[in-house]
């Protein structure tokens, strides 16, 4: 990362070596008084979005596909999956057969509720972010058994 304060033979440059997939939180001086950037490295590899292949570009922005999940984080985010796809069927069935979910009372004859579209709603929300969180669970599953067959760092 490079800190520069000041213009012409006043200017000061500060460079300072990052670790790989680190956080840091810039406050104070350093935030405040100094332009800070992160300068191209011509020597970086630069990937598509899709992981298909690398290609080296200084001016390309960078894409990282190197954050791994633990494998117990990746059996919970596996494990939610699996639970929203138990629960919430059975929670839809529940508010088919409530007799708040139809004008009349009597199950199945339309007009249905707001009772019921609002839940409709809610069960396909839940499903469809159970299934994303269940589908990264399982690709990080993947990724973390292959990087113990086969380590590259």
């Amino acid at each position: 990362m490079r800190f520069q304060q000041g213009t012409g033979d006043d200017r000061k440059v500060y460079e300072v070596e990052l670790a790989p997939q680190s956080a840091y939180v810039l406050a104070g001086a350093a935030r405040e008084r100094w332009r800070h950037s992160i300068p191209r490295c011509p020597t970086c590899v630069t990937r598509s979005p899709s992981g298909n292949s690398a290609i080296p570009d200084a001016d390309a922005l960078a894409y990282s596909a190197a954050m791994v999940l633990s494998r117990g984080w990746a059996l919970f985010l596996t494990g939610v999956g699996v639970w929203t796809w138990v629960i919430w069927p059975r929670f839809a069935v529940a508010i088919w057969n409530d007799p708040r979910s139809w004008s009349s009372g009597t199950v199945g004859e339309f007009p249905a509720t707001g009772f019921l579209w609002i839940h409709a709603l809610l069960i396909a929300a839940s499903l469809l972010i159970g299934t994303t969180v269940g589908v990264l669970g399982v690709r990080a599953w993947r990724v973390a058994r292959r990087r113990a067959v086969d380590p590259v760092s």
